[in-house]
Order: structure tokens, then sequence, then C-alpha cells
């Protein structure tokens, strides 16, 4: 993200060989605590919300989605200890769904990076509120992508399976950075997914 000609790191994403998506968020080493809970969005604004967990950690998290086991973690960074453990039917991909919510500190309160990237999402000039992270996963194949967010920057990985979609979306609230989880199971709630 480019604020106010500075960088901030927000996160990075990769695949592994055997199809793992290796999510990393950079940002959530405020105070060394990282929230953790479930949600429902909507309008891009929080209207449910229940936190379940507060972790210190010490150099990020990332969440990493695996096909073997059908498993996804969250841990510290880099090989730090499994904090969480989800368990859902994800892999192959047959439906979309929504991963998870990662909010961002207001941005006036993030730290600049000096490591740059080719792929970064100017904020709008002034904007100074949290961003929500989105994170949707997608068939390959899938000609729609729906549903549409109201983002101002979308950016996608390929992975040979699947497709991976991170939307990032003004909240135009100050919101503590979290890690939020849909409050269903996973998969695509067609009715609540907004």
């Amino acid at each position: 993200m480019l604020q106010n000609s500075s960088f901030i790191n927000f996160c990075k994403i990769g695949f592994t060989g055997d199809n793992t998506l290796i999510f990393a968020s950079n940002f959530h080493v405020i105070d060394g605590a990282l929230e953790i809970g479930t949600t429902r969005v909507y309008k891009n604004k929080i209207v449910e919300q229940q936190p379940s967990d507060m972790f210190k950690i010490k150099s990020g998290c990332h969440i990493s989605l695996h096909p073997r086991g059908q498993v996804m973690h969250l841990r510290e960074n880099s090989k730090g200890k499994v904090l969480s453990e989800k368990r859902f039917n994800w892999y192959p991909v047959k439906e979309p769904f929504h991963l998870l919510n990662l909010y961002s500190p207001p941005l006036d309160q993030c730290t600049a990076s000096q490591r740059t990237t080719p792929f970064f999402a100017p904020a709008p000039k002034g904007y100074k509120d949290s961003i929500l992270l989105k994170v949707d996963i997608f068939p390959r194949n899938a000609k729609e992508h729906f549903p549409y967010c109201e983002s101002i920057w979308e950016y996608w990985g390929y992975c040979p399976d699947y497709l991976v979609r991170v939307s990032f979306i003004l909240t135009n609230q100050r919101i503590d950075p979290m890690l939020l989880w849909p409050l269903d199971d996973g998969l695509l709630d067609r009715e609540h997914y907004v």
C-alpha cells in the first residue's frame, strides 16, 4: 500500500509445489498482539463480531491453506507455532468461498517499510483509516468471480488448481488490527456474502 509517498507492507501471497496457499500478514505486530475471531460483514462494515482469542506474536503471522488434510493453519512467522487450526473440505476447489477478513491498523499508525514491490496499491490522498483485505478462493475455471466488492484494488494469485483474490477495501473506520473468519464453515453463502 502506498500512502502519502510511504510504503506500508501489508501482505505476501504465494503457493508451494503441492498447491498450498501461504498468505502472510506483516502489519499484525503492533504491541505484539493479534486478535482473531469470527465475523459477518455487510457492505464492507462489521455487523457481527465475536472475538475469540488474542495471541502475542513477535514477527507477524501467516495463514497456510493445505490441500493434504484439508487444513488451514494460522501460525507465527516464519516457522513459529500453530496458533489456530481449522479443517474444512475445500480442496479441490469446486465452489467459490470466502476465506478471511484481515483488518489493518489505521494507516496513520502503520510503520513505513523500506521494502518495495512492483505490486502496490495507492491509498486515496488523505485516507488515514483501516483497510480491509478480503481473501476469496475460486475454482480455476470459474467464469464469474462473484460477489463483487467495493474494492479500491484487487490482486490475483494463480495456482494451477485454483485462484485467489485479495481485495483492498476502504472501511472508513479506525479498527484495531484483527483477523476474522466467516461465521459459516468457510463455504460461500450467496445470500449473506456481500
